[in-house]
């Protein structure tokens, strides 16, 4: 498609999750950057995407509740 996901999850009934983590170093340090990515997200949303985004701080801190987040968000979309 139109863009390359760091994850996505797409269910059988046409439920989409993507997830993108973000490094401090690339994503939000510019304001350019930071428009890019929420244009982006714009983008998957309108494609029927339901789009989580999450830090690499979020990650190394506690992985599992991102996961639970992540496993939620596909179950709540069904």
């Amino acid at each position: 498609g139109r863009y390359r996901l760091d994850f996505a999850f797409v269910h059988d009934d046409g439920r989409r999750v993507a997830v993108e983590v973000d490094g401090h170093d690339f994503h939000e340090r510019t304001a350019e950057q930071a428009m890019r990515d929420r244009s982006r997200d714009r983008w998957m949303q309108g494609d029927g995407w339901r789009v989580l985004r999450f830090t690499g701080r979020e990650i190394w801190r506690d992985a599992t509740a991102c996961a639970d987040e992540i496993l939620g968000t596909s179950l709540r979309l069904g």
